[in-house]
């Protein structure tokens, strides 16, 4: 699926040795060793970027299985045609062996976000798409079970559209701008960067971790909240998971949260 622009060769080969080699890794910052089998998940419209993933994963000496999927477009929107004519049972199905045996193979999982069209689903019925959702439930705990393990590394990242642009309110060359600059993409060595930024986000959510904060206190124009973090709670950093990764976070607890926000 043609978009109106693409970045050159040289930044999205960047951007792929950066989601390779920084982003798959584990919490505690563990790297997959040679011979590790890496899926990575990409949609039609980030088609340049598919090409330098499976290279830079090539590079890494991993084992490459790619997923490649069709963008949703008008006329051929995909999902919005599954749920107008699945039945109750093709809703609750779940290919449970197929993702079990895949889960099984991998050690790490790249996810590339291409939006092309945000509202494909919006006359879709809701209780179907939760109902979908539902049936995929036992995977996903799969998943999620090996993830926990840390025998399992994942990472997202986002190819920009013509339609993420648009909701951005930016032309397809600005958007990429912005994604450059937040991966540091336009640095000599991207992954160095990162390495750099993890230790300071690491070494902070340690700090946070270490004061034993019991509560915050959120004020604005739109907002006043009192989040209880709650016992034992720790804070965590980005590390990969998503690129780029700057965030440091923890949860509150969910009956000591007292307030109003606009």
């Amino acid at each position: 699926m043609q978009q109106s622009f693409t970045p050159s060769a040289k930044t999205l080969e960047k951007y792929a040795e950066l989601i390779v080699r920084f982003g798959l890794r584990a919490k505690t910052g563990g790297k997959l060793k040679p011979g590790s089998v890496v899926q990575y998940i990409v949609p039609e419209a980030a088609k340049p970027l598919y090409f330098h993933l499976q290279r830079a994963i090539l590079k890494a000496g991993f084992q490459p299985i790619g997923t490649y999927k069709p963008s949703w477009e008008e006329g051929y929107n995909l999902e919005e045609d599954f749920y107008l004519h699945a039945t109750k049972k093709q809703l609750d199905f779940s290919p449970e062996i197929q993702a079990k045996g895949t889960i099984d193979q991998i050690d790490g999982v790249i996810h590339i976000l291409a939006e092309t069209n945000p509202n494909a689903l919006k006359d879709i019925n809701p209780k179907k798409v939760l109902q979908r959702s539902q049936a995929q439930k036992k995977a996903v705990a799969y998943k999620r079970k090996k993830i926990e393990a840390e025998k399992l590394y994942w990472t997202i990242a986002l190819y920009g559209t013509d339609a993420m642009a648009a909701e951005a309110g930016m032309t397809l060359p600005e958007y990429w701008k912005q994604i450059e600059r937040a991966c540091y993409l336009e640095k000599q060595t991207p992954v160095d960067e990162w390495e750099k930024i993890n230790k300071t986000v690491q070494s902070t959510a340690k700090k946070l971790t270490a004061l034993k904060i019991e509560s915050l206190h959120v004020v604005g124009e739109d907002i006043d909240l009192t989040l209880g973090i709650g016992a034992n709670r720790q804070w965590l950093a980005g590390g990969g998971c998503n690129i780029p990764s700057f965030e440091v976070f923890t949860t509150p607890h969910w009956q000591s949260v007292t307030g109003w926000a606009r």
